[in-house]
C-alpha cells in the first residue's frame, strides 16, 4: 500500500515538473520574441493560452465584443439605456481596421482590451441614468475651455500640464474620466457636500485599483515614453471614447487609420460631434460634482469651471470642435514634423506592444512613410480648418517650450486675454523642479543610462524628403519652425 502510495507521488511529482519546465520553456520563448515585455506579462500570456484556445471565461467568441461587453455592463449595474447605439459600430470598424493590419491582441492584450469595453459600457449606463435624473447637469455652463493641440509627440503634455497649474483652472483627471458618474441613490438633488465628496473618494479609489489592475497586467513599458496616472492629467481621448474608439487599446490603430475610417464613413462629421457632446457631458458632470463638493446648490451649481483640455487628434476635428465649444481657446504646439513622427512611430509601436503580440517580423521602417503622409493631411486640413472656424489660437514653438517653459506659458495668456498670476508662475517653477527629478529618477533606473525615449528616425524609414512637400514647406513657414530635434 505504502508502495503504491508512493509510486503515485513519484509519477505525481514528475509529471508536475515536466509540466513546470515545459512552461518555463515556453515563457522564455515568448520572452525572446518579446524581450520589450517582462517575464511576468511573457508567464501570464503563456499560461493563459489554453483558456483562449478553447474560448473559456473572458476568451468567449473569441473576440473582444461591444455586444457581449454590453450584456455583461446591463447585469452589472441593472440599466438597459445605453442611449444610440452609433458607437458599437464605429468600435467595430477600429477592431477591422486593427485585423487588417494583421495585427492580433496578446492573451493580456485581450483581457485588457475586453475590460475597457466593458467599461465604456457601464460608463455610459450610468452616465444616460444619472442624467435622466439630474437635467440640470446638462445646463453647467463651460467657460472658454482651453484646448491644446498639435501633431502627437510636440510637447502637447508637458504644455497641458502648465497650463493646468493655473488655480482658476483645471484639467480631468485619469480617474475622473474613467469613474465620472457620481451613486444616484446617495448623491441625489437634496444630498449635502459631505456625500458628494464621500462618493469622490469612493469612485477615485475605484480608478485606482484599476489603474493597479491594468499595471499589474500590462507591462508598463509606455510610462518613460508618456508619463500617465490615473490622478494625473490625461488627454480627452477618454473623455470621446464613449461615442469614438478613441480608447487606449485602440488607439495605436484608430491614429493611424483615422483618415481610412474618415473616408470610408466609419467616422461621419456627425460622429466626431457626438464625441465633443459626450466629452462635454462628462465635464458638466465633474463640475456640476465639484460645485456640489463646495455646497453650493440652486443657479450656482450651473456655473462651471473653466477646462484646460489636450488631445493631438483634436487637430483632425477643429470644425466639429468648434460647433459643440463655439468659444473655445486653442494652443498649438509646433514642433518639425520628421521629429514628431519619428517619436511618435516609436511611441506607437511600444503602445501596440502592450496590446498585441507584434509580429517579430514586422519592418519597423514601414510605419514611416505612411505616418508621414497622415501628418501632411493632418497638417494640410487643420490650418485650413483653423483659418475657417475662427477660433482664437496661440502658438508654441518645441523648442521654445523646451528652453523656457514659464516665458512661453506667460506669452499663451497674453495672446487669449488670461490672467497669469503669481501662484500659477509659483506652481509651474515647483512642477518643474518636480518633474526634473523625477525624470532623472527613471533615467538612473535604467542600465544603459541613456535618454527615457531615445528612437531614431531611420529606424522607422524616414528621411527629409519625405517633408520636403509644399504641405510641409507651408506649415513650416507659417509658424517658423527650422530645426529638427530628436
Amino acid at each position: 500500500m505504502y508502495y503504491a502510495i508512493w509510486q503515485v507521488c513519484t509519477v505525481s511529482f514528475k509529471a508536475g515538473l515536466c509540466i513546470v519546465s515545459v512552461a518555463a520553456l515556453l515563457v522564455l520563448r515568448y520572452k525572446v520574441r518579446h524581450p520589450n515585455k517582462s517575464f511576468t506579462v511573457a508567464g501570464y500570456n503563456v499560461l493563459a493560452t489554453p483558456f483562449r484556445i478553447l474560448g473559456s471565461g473572458i476568451y468567449e467568441g473569441g473576440e473582444v465584443s461591444p455586444d457581449r461587453a454590453m450584456a455583461e455592463a446591463k447585469k452589472l449595474v441593472q440599466l438597459e439605456d445605453f442611449g444610440s447605439l452609433a458607437f458599437v459600430e464605429r468600435y467595430k470598424a477600429a477592431e477591422a481596421a486593427m485585423k487588417k493590419e494583421g495585427a492580433r491582441y496578446s492573451n493580456l492584450g485581450f483581457i485588457l482590451a475586453y475590460m475597457k469595453v466593458r467599461e465604456i459600457c457601464t460608463r455610459r449606463l450610468l452616465m444616460v441614468d444619472y442624467l435622466r435624473s439630474h437635467p440640470a447637469v446638462q445646463r453647467v455652463k463651460l467657460p472658454s475651455p482651453i484646448f491644446v493641440i498639435g501633431l502627437g509627440r510636440s510637447g502637447t503634455t508637458l504644455l497641458h500640464r502648465l497650463l493646468a497649474l493655473d488655480p482658476k483652472r483645471r484639467a480631468p483627471l485619469g480617474w475622473e474620466l474613467c469613474k465620472p458618474v457620481p451613486d444616484r441613490t446617495a448623491c441625489h438633488v437634496g444630498a449635502s457636500a459631505e456625500v458628494f465628496q464621500a462618493d469622490r473618494q469612493r469612485r477615485m479609489a475605484e480608478g485606482l485599483k484599476g489603474r493597479q489592475t491594468y499595471e499589474a497586467l500590462g507591462n508598463g513599458n509606455t510610462e518613460n515614453l508618456h508619463e500617465s496616472g490615473f490622478d494625473l492629467p490625461v488627454e480627452c481621448m477618454h473623455g470621446m471614447s464613449d461615442e469614438l474608439p478613441t480608447a487606449m487599446h485602440l488607439m495605436a490603430f484608430t491614429g493611424k487609420a483615422w483618415f481610412d475610417l474618415r473616408d470610408s464613413g466609419a467616422l461621419t462629421d456627425e460622429a466626431l460631434v457626438q464625441g465633443y457632446e459626450a466629452h462635454r457631458r462628462i465635464l458638466q458632470l465633474l463640475s456640476y460634482q465639484a460645485a456640489r463638493e463646495r455646497g453650493a446648490q440652486g443657479e450656482d451649481v450651473l456655473c462651471g469651471e473653466q477646462w484646460v483640455l489636450k488631445f493631438p487628434t483634436h487637430l483632425n476635428m477643429l470644425p466639429q470642435l468648434a460647433q459643440v465649444f463655439p468659444d473655445a481657446k486653442l494652443v498649438w504646439a509646433h514642433r518639425h514634423p520628421l521629429s514628431c513622427t519619428s517619436s511618435m512611430c516609436s511611441m506607437v509601436f511600444s503602445m501596440a506592444d502592450v496590446f498585441c503580440d507584434v509580429n517579430p517580423s514586422y519592418d519597423t521602417r514601414i510605419m514611416g512613410p505612411v505616418a508621414a503622409r497622415r501628418a501632411e493631411r493632418s497638417l494640410s486640413e487643420a490650418m485650413r480648418d483653423l483659418d475657417v472656424c475662427g477660433l482664437p489660437c496661440s502658438h508654441v514653438r518645441f523648442e521654445d517650450l523646451v528652453s523656457d517653459p514659464l516665458s512661453v506659458v506667460k506669452t499663451v495668456h497674453e495672446e487669449l486675454g488670461l490672467e497669469f498670476s503669481a501662484q500659477h508662475q509659483a506652481n509651474i517653477e515647483a512642477y518643474l523642479a518636480r518633474d526634473k527629478q523625477h525624470r532623472e529618477k527613471l533615467r538612473n533606473a535604467r542600465k544603459d543610462k541613456k535618454a527615457l525615449h531615445a528612437h531614431r528616425s531611420v529606424d522607422f524609414g524616414l528621411t527629409p524628403a519625405l517633408f520636403a512637400g509644399p504641405i510641409f514647406e507651408t506649415y513650416l513657414q507659417r509658424f517658423r519652425i527650422s530645426a529638427v530635434d530628436m
